[in-house]
């Protein structure tokens, strides 16, 4: 739940795979106090019953994650001697617990949905100057090697030392054109339907 809420932090909304957190962890909630409900060592085996069906259903996109996750639990909360030891032998004692995102988009469409657009004047507070910077929530469609009838991708952007902020409220209705200046992680400029959207940093033209 933890990973699933950084989604809130708008620079982090397309690192989270979410899809396949909630995919893998479906009915936990439910399971999680059934388990708790056993007595004895027939809870501690239900649990890690529930973790084997956990590894299972993640596959090999999270099971590092999941297992890093659990070495973290190991090493940090008391858990029964047997309970430390079954982690140890699934996980391997030297497991790190790495940061789970998702691979950036690369390849932005000439069409996309604005879902968020976040403006932030330069200023000079926590004791350091800031550029102004926007930060761009992108819903965008199947890339070309998928089906057409995919998931939509969310893709998050940054744009620093703000030039130019132009925002209309039609700029969210729906799919529009999508024109870009730079390279998808050094985007110097972003124009949605005709001028909906207009964001330049200090390189754009005008």
């Amino acid at each position: 739940m933890l990973e699933i809420r950084m989604v809130s932090y708008s620079h982090l909304a397309d690192q989270i795979p979410v899809r396949l957190l909630a995919r893998a962890l479906a009915g936990a909630g439910t399971d999680i106090l059934a388990a708790g409900a056993r007595r004895g060592n027939r809870r501690e085996q239900a649990f890690h019953d529930l973790i084997n069906v956990w590894i299972e259903n993640t596959g090999p996109a999270l099971t590092p994650w999941l297992a890093g996750r659990l070495r973290y639990l190991a090493d940090s909360t008391q858990l029964p001697d047997s309970s430390r030891a079954w982690i140890e032998e699934i996980t391997g004692p030297e497991t790190a617990h790495p940061y789970l995102a998702t691979e950036p988009v690369t390849d932005l469409p000439s069409e996309a949905e604005l879902r968020l657009a976040k403006y932030t004047a330069a200023h000079a507070r926590h004791g350091s100057a800031q550029v102004s910077s926007t930060i761009l929530n992108l819903a965008l469609p199947p890339s070309p090697q998928d089906a057409p009838s995919g998931p939509w991708r969310l893709s998050a952007l940054k744009i620093d030392d703000v030039s130019r902020f132009r925002l209309r409220a039609d700029a969210f209705d729906g799919p529009h054109g999508l024109r870009t200046v730079g390279e998808t992680n050094a985007i110097e400029s972003l124009i949605i339907d005709s001028d909906a959207l207009n964001v330049g940093g200090s390189k754009a033209g005008p």
